[in-house]
């Protein structure tokens, strides 16, 4: 009778952990506060990795611009779109009076590069159902505009979040943030 009264007392108890361990982990993900050079850093680090990527479909120097080369490129790009907005979500909040808000303009800005990444995609798969080598090529061509798009947009995203319609009174002090953080400077070199 004792025995099945511990058992059940420690069976209570590891459920207890458990649960308490679930909780913990779902309050820190994507809603921890973290210091605006920080959070910056954290966007600027995302956003150039994904610029990576997505800079290499241009890249045809390393080797045939063949059909597969650029359908192996088109899925390099959407693992690092999807992993960007992982990323972009799981982004706590800065430590500022507009955190909430500067939050929800990342993961809308997030939404919005994906959709122009899917636009581009999109394209792309239209040019790789060309029949004719002429008409892929020009099929490529084409996308040019909407890649440029897609890479202008990095910058629109950072300036959006400095601006005092989204970071409010805290426009100075995310605008710091984003001048302080070395991965925005690397971000910033790589974009000239």
């Amino acid at each position: 009778m004792r025995r099945s009264w511990l058992i059940a007392g420690i069976a209570v108890v590891a459920v207890a952990i458990l649960v308490a361990v679930v909780l913990v982990r779902r309050s820190d993900s994507g809603s921890k506060t973290v210091g605006t050079t920080e959070w910056a850093g954290q966007v600027c680090t995302s956003l150039s990795d994904w610029r990576t990527s997505i800079t290499s479909l241009a890249n045809v120097s390393t080797g045939t611009l063949t059909r597969d080369a650029v359908r192996e490129k088109l899925t390099d790009a959407q693992v690092a779109t999807e992993q960007l907005i992982t990323d972009l979500k799981d982004i706590g909040p800065p430590e500022t009076a507009s955190g909430t808000q500067l939050k929800q303009q990342l993961q809308q800005s997030g939404d919005e590069l994906e959709q122009s990444y899917e636009d581009l995609k999109s394209g792309a798969q239209g040019t790789l159902d060309s029949q004719s080598v002429t008409g892929f090529l020009q099929g490529l061509a084409k996308l040019a505009p909407q890649f440029q798009k897609l890479l202008d947009q990095i910058t629109s995203t950072i300036q959006t979040l400095e601006s005092s319609n989204v970071a409010g009174s805290s426009a100075d002090e995310v605008r710091q943030g984003f001048n302080d953080a070395d991965s925005c400077k690397e971000l910033r070199s790589e974009q000239d």
